[in-house]
């Protein structure tokens, strides 16, 4: 409000009407009032942009986070006058994009006001740390794609994204904290093509941590993490997955015979730089059946492999 005022005291200073010549008074009294226009129109939008507050945001919010204890997981912090105005303005959106926004916990039910008409929703580059129940995101069930990725989150379990799950084709949570991944975390997905956990510290990859995905993944990707190992039928039950990146897992040191079985639709696997000194075993037959009979490109540039066998790929055959 002191900028406005003063902004007016600028105008009122600045113009006198006494001062305009006769003969041109009619060509400058139509640019006074075109200009004077302009200059409260921008006035206009600067004092609704200024008067958005936290006492009108729809939800529960505090624009900081009590750091001296666990916050409330149902109040949504961090929220700044420019988030707020974002989530304000879009009612029965399509897309909405709540990026590098500073935003530390976002609140039960904070999309409900957004409506089901949501099928984007970027929150990449905050702080967010998301509650075990999944609460945040009731009311946008149709959602298509999530971009969690830049945030706090430690862990993955089931609750966390059932309101979205059976909606949800792409989930990016790349450069978290991620450690663990419940094994019932993706039970209830039903159409998710796309995940994407780069550049997270998960250590170890078990036969159970994507159940739920069998026959809807495509594309999964795991670079950039701290995995050390990859067990037998890791990812056997992603049989319609195309594409598995895991480069730059400068950790990994063991995959088990039989660890890359039942991807028989796979057709890239990228294991850059890793530190797996020997493939002696990994691409074994189970039962007769190669475990990645359509492949057509593997890549172990970059690491610290030492030996190949002469028949290590004899069983991926359709390699390019």
């Amino acid at each position: 409000h002191k900028k406005n005022r003063m902004m007016m005291m600028m105008i009122g200073s600045r113009i006198n009407p006494h001062s305009i010549s006769s003969h041109h008074s009619s060509k400058r009294r139509r640019c006074f009032k075109s200009n004077l226009n302009s200059i409260f129109n921008i006035m206009m939008i600067f004092t609704m942009t200024m008067t958005i507050t936290i006492d009108s945001f729809p939800i529960n919010v505090s624009k900081s986070c009590d750091t001296s204890s666990s916050p409330d997981p149902s109040v949504a912090c961090g929220w700044s006058p420019k988030a707020m105005t974002v989530l304000n303005a879009c009612s029965e959106c399509a897309e909405l994009k709540l990026d590098d926004m500073d935003i530390t916990h976002l609140g039960y039910d904070t999309f409900t006001s957004v409506g089901e008409d949501l099928k984007y929703l970027d929150l990449d580059n905050n702080f967010i740390e998301l509650s075990i129940n999944g609460s945040e995101f009731r009311g946008i069930e149709d959602l298509r794609q999530l971009e969690l990725s830049g945030n706090a989150i430690t862990q993955l379990s089931r609750n966390m994204f059932q309101h979205v799950a059976k909606s949800l084709r792409g989930l990016y949570l790349e450069s978290n904290l991620i450690e663990t991944i419940d094994p019932s975390t993706f039970l209830d997905f039903q159409d998710l093509k796309t995940l994407s956990l780069r550049d997270n510290i998960i250590q170890e990859l078990n036969s159970d941590n994507f159940q739920g995905l069998e026959n809807v993944l495509i594309t999964l990707n795991l670079a950039e993490n701290s995995i050390r190992r990859i067990n037998a039928n890791a990812f056997s039950r992603l049989v319609t997955l195309e594409q598995l990146e895991l480069y730059h897992n400068r950790l990994l040191n063991v995959t088990m015979p039989r660890a890359f079985d039942g991807l028989t639709n796979l057709l890239e696997l990228w294991i850059s730089e890793s530190a797996l000194l020997s493939l002696d075993g990994v691409f074994d037959c189970s039962d007769g059946i190669s475990p990645m009979p359509n492949a057509k490109s593997v890549i172990f540039s970059g690491g610290a492999l030492t030996y190949i066998g002469a028949h290590t790929f004899a069983n991926v055959s359709s390699i390019s």
